[in-house]
């Protein structure tokens, strides 16, 4: 379960997206406004949160990975503007741009 908090610390909140699902991993910006987040099922991905994780979107800007390969760990900067995601086995991807757009640095 995610839970969320907007007032540091004093009030938690259950998440209403993807309860029950696989969370694998999370990243977050160090005011907590910027959350990425590796889920590996119901619908596995990258997710995004802008608003502290009220809500969240699945990222279309990176390939969906089947079989062996699978999302493996997530990282962002203080301000949340960059993110890295690894894939077991496979590429880095980076964005620069709060998870807009991704570039596979490992070329």
């Amino acid at each position: 379960m995610i839970t969320n908090d907007v007032d540091l610390g004093g009030t938690w909140t259950p998440s209403d997206y993807l309860q029950g699902g696989s969370w694998f991993d999370i990243a977050s910006s160090s005011t907590g406004q910027y959350l990425a987040a590796i889920i590996a099922t119901p619908d596995a991905g990258v997710y995004l949160s802008q608003d502290f994780g009220t809500s969240w979107l699945k990222t279309s800007a990176l390939p969906d990975f089947s079989g062996n390969s699978a999302y493996q760990a997530v990282a962002s900067s203080g301000d949340g503007q960059y993110i890295a995601v690894v894939v077991s086995g496979g590429p880095l991807y980076v964005s620069k741009d709060f998870g807009e757009n991704w570039t596979n640095c490992t070329g």
